[in-house]
């Protein structure tokens, strides 16, 4: 059984229909309720939790935009990203909800849409791994990482607001505290106060963009786009540690709220 999976799911609707733009926090209701399904404590557990959530979800990807809505046609696929960090949810994942949703359809806010396809391997955002095997293959020489962000990115400040920025403390300190939070062996914590020191941005072209959560209630702004980091050292053994979280971030999303659909990334370039 893996670690970690990153599923994504084509779906097709059975009629048109118009959602809101963000489509994260119910998506987020349909994983905690599927869960919930399977392991009610566990379930609750994860939705009362303060910590860092086992599992992240995307925003409803591929639809067209009509006055500021996503507009949803039966001609088209539309596709929603699930992942997993923890052994336990990927286990119900795997075996437990995709095959129940397979069946039953993907319904969210009243709308049950027909799950077209399945991919859990072979594309660039999918793919299913263990931890020790994704630190076994991390590379002890490769100092360029170039990390693509694909959905809005952000991280809370020491004075609670967000910052909108890739710098590189913030998202590598984002990857290693995920990684702690769940991995069989954790990485040093004396990483966090010397990344600065460990990593540069070399390039990057990146954009900022406004996420409404909670319908008006909330804003969040983040950025998306590419960014490549540079690695500052020699020391193999450091290098091999941020090569492995550069490869973890497909699973681990970065920064605020990504279990309603932010800071979804992944490696590039390799």
């Amino acid at each position: 059984m893996y670690d970690l999976a990153a599923i994504e799911l084509h779906l097709r609707a059975r009629r048109k229909r118009n959602f809101p733009p963000w489509m994260g926090r119910a998506i987020h209701a349909v994983f905690l309720r599927s869960l919930e399904e399977f392991n009610p404590s566990f379930s609750k557990d994860i939705h009362d939790g303060s910590g860092v959530k086992p599992f992240t979800v995307s925003n409803l990807l591929g639809a067209s935009v009509e006055d500021g809505q996503l507009q949803i046609l039966p001609s088209e696929v539309v596709r929603v990203r699930l992942t997993s960090l923890h052994p336990d949810v990927t286990a119900l994942l795997l075996n437990g909800i995709l095959p129940v949703l397979t069946l039953d359809g993907f319904t969210v806010q009243g709308e049950t849409f027909q799950i077209e396809q399945l991919i859990d391997e072979g594309t660039v955002w999918t793919g299913t791994t263990d931890y020790m095997d994704l630190l076994n293959q991390a590379s002890h020489q490769e100092r360029k990482l170039k990390l693509r962000f694909v959905s809005p990115t952000s991280f809370k400040s020491t004075l609670k607001h967000y910052m909108p920025l890739p710098y590189p403390d913030k998202v590598f300190q984002s990857l290693l505290m995920r990684w702690n939070a769940f991995a069989p062996v954790t990485f040093p914590r004396e990483l966090l106060s010397v990344l600065n020191e460990l990593l540069a941005v070399m390039e990057h072209r990146v954009h900022s963009e406004n996420v409404v959560l909670k319908g008006r209630q909330r804003q969040v702004i983040g950025f998306t786009g590419e960014v490549t980091y540079h690695i500052l050292t020699d020391d193999e053994t450091v290098i091999h540690y941020l090569n492995a979280l550069a490869d973890f971030a497909l699973y681990s999303g970065v920064g605020v709220q990504t279990a309603v659909g932010l800071g979804q990334v992944r490696r590039v370039g390799r």
